[in-house]
């Protein structure tokens, strides 16, 4: 896998996830062969996620079979294969891990960009080819080099640990006393928090009455995950969310986090930069 050696930066398309009063997610342009394709950044997946359809059109090389593990844990048996056809703005991924799904699984998703549908989703791979700035204002994705960061330019910065039995990056998280609770970045779910109803704090969050549910639209079907309101504060970042708030529980497979961090959060700051070779997330607040 090949690093960015300069700065490259491509827009920054807001994904509906079919419902308006829903958080949008984040998507970028993909190009092969000089066509552009929409695709879902989605850092709760191990690998890049194509439709069946555009296999010939990518051209990939097979690799090996191997387990995918997606951000609620579940995992499935996939054929992955690798290829050097795919562009954000100039920068080619070159030897991309990708593995391809049914067409079906990518619609059932329900996300479009406007007009264009969604044609797959990058994984957290993406986070090693270089520093990842999320410009939010700007609606902009910039990526370059780690030899020449800005994350350490932003006062607010948390660790950003790359877990690599898991294939993803997890941040520290204040829940009530506990001063470092490990929770997935996953900007494949548009929730701001999703407890592991497994883990200690799920299973307190589920000793209160549910407020409702939700559907949870994912590549391995639709599911149903209940809503409840938070009985202790958790903080990240100079961000509190407070008691009362939101958030869902979910049953995870892996059992390795407390859950997950969402799109939500990183949208309400001005920009948000990952640096996965100096292990720190920095944002900086609108």
């Amino acid at each position: 896998m090949d690093p960015a050696e300069s700065e490259i930066s491509a827009p920054l398309v807001g994904i509906s996830p079919g419902s308006t009063s829903q958080s949008p997610f984040i998507g970028v342009q993909v190009t092969c062969r000089s066509k552009e394709y929409l695709f879902q950044l989605d850092t709760g997946s191990s690998v890049t996620l194509i439709r069946q359809s555009l296999q010939k059109e990518i051209g990939a090389t097979p690799l090996a079979r191997a387990e995918i593990i997606t951000a609620s844990g579940s995992t499935s048996e996939q054929t992955l294969y690798t290829t050097s056809r795919l562009k954000i703005g100039e920068f080619v991924l070159r030897n991309e891990v990708v593995a391809f799904v049914q067409d079906e699984d990518i619609d059932a998703l329900g996300r479009r960009g406007g007009a264009e549908r969604l044609e797959g989703v990058l994984g957290a791979s993406l986070l090693h080819r270089g520093e990842i700035e999320l410009a939010i204002e700007q609606k902009r994705l910039f990526l370059r080099s780690f030899s020449a960061p800005q994350v350490h330019g932003i006062k607010t910065r948390v660790a950003l640990v790359w877990v690599p039995d898991n294939n993803g990056f997890v941040l520290p998280l204040e829940v009530g006393t506990d001063r470092s609770v490990r929770f997935l970045l996953d900007t494949g779910s548009n929730s701001n928090l999703i407890f592991d109803s497994n883990g200690i704090y799920g299973k307190k969050i589920e000793s209160t009455p549910s407020i409702g549910t939700a559907e949870c639209r994912t590549l391995r079907g639709t599911y149903t995950v209940k809503a409840y309101r938070l009985p202790f504060p958790v903080k990240i970042a100079g961000h509190t969310f407070d008691t009362g708030s939101t958030v869902f529980v979910e049953k995870r497979q892996d059992g390795r986090h407390a859950g997950s961090l969402g799109t939500p959060f990183l949208l309400s700051h001005r920009r948000v930069v990952l640096n996965a070779h100096d292990q720190t997330a920095a944002f900086e607040p609108k």
